[in-house]
């Protein structure tokens, strides 16, 4: 039985169930289709049940990360906040930041370290220099697990876990300064033109 919420004082609902037979080399994948996840993050967390319908166990919770970008029309930055993800048994080690211009694929763009816990994550991305920085940018953060330590050390064989948030996409528009006023008889020579 698979369940979330969107917010800590909201109840877990229940959102579906995974059959045994879904489940291969004790690993399944769910996808939450009615999940608004250019909305906001949510909590999500797995119940086993034996066959008579009882609990037997359940999982940690796991946090999404819900990814917002603003973009700056005059500074040409488009600023990425995201949450931290949540719910592994080790740390984030760091962020991924994934950008893809003008319908291009979205490539890796940036590596940024974890805020303190609790900290909202912030990236800016300046786009001036960009030869393409008028037009469409795309982004989805990926976070990548830290270090898994075991009761025999640092588990060297276990590939790190990601989580990956919502893809989001921002308008860079050119900005045009049009003169409103001039002066024919001016002295300064710019206020002829």
């Amino acid at each position: 039985n698979t369940k979330k919420f969107s917010f800590l004082n909201s109840p877990m609902l229940p959102i579906g169930n995974v059959n045994p037979s879904q489940v291969v080399d004790s690993t399944f994948r769910y996808k939450d289709f009615l999940a608004s996840t250019n909305e906001l993050s949510y909590f999500y967390n797995v119940i086993v049940k034996n066959e008579c319908g009882g609990p037997v166990d359940t999982s940690n919770f796991g946090r999404t990360i819900f990814l917002q970008v603003d973009a700056d029309n005059e500074a040409l930055t488009n600023t990425l906040v995201w949450n931290e993800y949540e719910g592994w048994d080790s740390t984030t080690a760091y962020y991924n930041i994934y950008r893809g211009i003008n319908g291009g694929g979205l490539i890796k763009h940036a590596v940024v370290a974890p805020k303190e816990e609790g900290a909202m994550n912030i990236f800016v991305d300046d786009v001036y220099d960009d030869l393409f920085s008028i037009g469409d940018f795309c982004y989805f953060v990926e976070a990548v697990q830290g270090p898994i330590t075991t009761d025999f050390g640092i588990d060297q064989f276990l590939d790190p876990a990601i989580s990956r948030s919502n893809e989001v996409c921002v308008i860079q528009e050119p900005l045009f300064y049009v003169p409103n006023a001039f002066s024919p008889s001016s002295k300064i020579a710019e206020n002829r033109v």
